[in-house]
């Protein structure tokens, strides 16, 4: 997965978006005109790029999305304490916004190319403004040596005292001429100096895609033969199967169908120290009770195998879903499919499945945050910030899709 700035800022570019909404018409930049017209969730990546380089040069509305920061001031976390040193601007703030690439990118190794990208253009940056200072400097020795020919053809006139007093003036030019010299040599080393570190880190990020490609090798060959299946045929085989299973399996005594009434049912008990992205947060939701879980489809499925096309990842999703069920049979699953996105052929649902749910002419997004609030014990899984805060907001325990796909790698 490619590392990109608007991941590392999306909580700048989150605090912006609110500022934008906030302005009088006339105050909002012409630039930023389709930005603010957006009514969709998450911003698109060009419309994202556009508002942070909208911010880099507007001063004030850095200042106004710095009012509506909602987070801690300042915040702890990597990416929080990024986004908001790029919106602060004090002193140091490259350096933290660096700092906090490279801590990310070190926990996310598919981030790790982007930290390196980030350090590099920051060595190119400095290299050349290192460039800059050097052609200023020369530009500057060279007047220096103009006046200082002009000195020595004056030294020679009769005149003691204008002799002397010119003979004194070309020993500071000679002495000026000096410490410039010194410090074109100092600029020189560093700029050498800068040039071997970029070229360090582009070995280093060489040698680290080397490494990341053998894991992810490594980790395929060990991931076990039908977790990869991807043929539409052999998933929906594979599903009529599960769905025969769970038919056997009958009802879980005491678990009434849709968990329809609230008074039957017990509150799910607190994730506590369980990170809602671990595989954990899977097996606490198995054992958690009664509960209905809303699976964000094409999220998961893209997450399974991102070159599949959609009908594979709707199949691979309900596959994996199918083998939650079985191990989850007090809970109501439901999974949501965004019908926004085309399938290029039809593929019935197995037979024996149920509880999948196609968006009707609007996001699966929308859909997912309508249904929570209409079932107890609700369980949201998806990796989209928007709709774990939207849904977290209505009640729901909010799980990320790497939770369902770690847990699924390991059966």
């Amino acid at each position: 997965m490619e590392f990109k700035p608007e991941q590392l800022l999306a909580d700048a570019i989150d605090a912006a978006r609110h500022a934008l909404r906030d302005l009088e018409p006339d105050q909002i930049p012409a630039s930023m005109q389709r930005v603010v017209g957006y009514s969709g969730g998450k911003l698109p990546p060009p419309f994202a790029r556009s508002l942070l380089a909208e911010l880099e040069d507007n001063e004030f509305l850095r200042s106004k999305a710095l009012e509506v920061w909602k987070l801690d001031r300042p915040p702890s976390g990597d990416r929080q304490l990024a986004a908001y040193r790029f919106l602060e601007r004090g002193d140091g703030w490259l350096t933290d916004l660096l700092g906090a690439g490279y801590s990310l990118g070190s926990r996310d190794s598919a981030a790790g190319d982007q930290t390196v990208e980030i350090e590099r253009d920051a060595f190119q940056a400095e290299a050349a403004s290192l460039k800059e200072r050097l052609r200023t400097v020369r530009k500057e020795q060279e007047r220096l040596e103009r006046e200082h020919r002009e000195l020595t053809r004056s030294s020679r006139e009769p005149e003691r005292e204008e002799r002397e007093s010119e003979r004194r003036l070309h020993e500071q030019m000679e002495e000026a001429a000096r410490s410039h010299s010194a410090g074109v040599s100092e600029l020189e080393a560093n700029l050498a100096a800068v040039q071997q570190e970029l070229q360090t880190a582009r070995e280093a990020a060489r040698a680290d895609r080397q490494l990341r490609a053998e894991a992810e090798a490594a980790h395929r060959s060990a991931v076990a033969p039908e977790a990869q299946s991807v043929d539409p045929g052999v998933l929906a085989e594979r599903l009529d199967t599960i769905a025969v299973l769970a038919s056997a399996a009958g009802p879980t005594p005491g678990v009434e169908e849709g968990l329809g009434a609230a008074e039957t049912v017990q509150p799910l008990t607190d994730l506590g120290a369980i990170r809602p992205d671990s595989a954990e947060a899977i097996d606490w939701l198995v054992t958690s009770g009664a509960a209905n879980v809303f699976v964000d489809g094409y999220n998961v499925g893209f997450l399974l195998a991102s070159r599949l096309d959609a009908v594979q990842a709707r199949l691979l999703v309900e596959e994996t879903v199918g083998r939650l069920r079985l191990v989850a049979r007090q809970c109501e699953i439901i999974v949501v499919f965004d019908s926004e996105i085309p399938i290029d052929e039809a593929v019935p649902t197995p037979a024996g499945s149920s509880g999948i749910v196609f968006s009707d002419g609007r996001s699966a997004d929308d859909e997912i945050v309508d249904l929570v609030p209409t079932k107890t014990n609700p369980v949201v899984i998806t990796n989209d910030r928007e709709v774990r805060e939207r849904t977290e907001a209505a009640g729901a325990v909010a799980l990320w899709s790497d939770a369902l796909v770690e847990w699924s790698r390991r059966r």
